[in-house]
């Protein structure tokens, strides 16, 4: 007789995480390249030794994004990011999301955890988490990411670390 077991060794000191960017952006884009610079940061991080850094210019009623397209999260799963926020920033929110999506994108499901800015803890790791449903379609593509809404002009930098499910 033999019993087989999987063991998860976790690292005190290192990113275990579904994303930890230690070493690169590891497929996050901005659809706001205009506003928004991203890269890898030892500036700031959650575990291990580094974050992505999101670096934006701030416009009053400005929207920007930090995004990566995947289709890895199940159904389900409590999906949490935690993001470093600054203080003195012209913010007014700041979402965590997973969109499921059919190809040619009619079909949209968005899920999302918002903080409005003012509720936040200031030069601090903040973590958003929320549910993608049981009944979420696993054969939709997903987009997952981050969504900013600043108030007002002026550069700032958040740092995204340690994305789990």
């Amino acid at each position: 007789n033999s019993i087989t077991k999987t063991i998860v060794i976790t690292s005190a000191t290192g990113d275990n995480s579904k994303f930890g960017f230690e070493s690169d952006v590891e497929g996050f884009y901005t659809g706001s390249t205009d506003t928004t610079t991203l890269s890898v940061s030892s500036e700031k991080a959650y575990k291990g030794n580094s974050s992505l850094k999101v670096a934006i210019k701030g416009t009053t009623d400005g929207k920007t994004d930090a995004k990566i397209d995947t289709q890895v999260i199940p159904a389900g799963s409590t999906i949490t990011f935690r993001i470093w926020i600054p203080s003195a920033a012209p913010l007014k929110a700041i979402q965590a999301y997973c969109m499921p999506h059919n190809a040619d994108w009619s079909d949209t499901k968005w899920h999302a955890k918002w903080g409005g800015y003012e509720y936040l803890t200031k030069d601090a790791w903040n973590e958003f988490s929320f549910i993608l449903p049981e009944d979420t379609d696993m054969t939709y593509a997903q987009q997952l990411g981050i969504q900013v809404e600043t108030s007002g002009e002026g550069d700032f930098d958040l740092y995204v670390d340690s994305i789990d499910w």
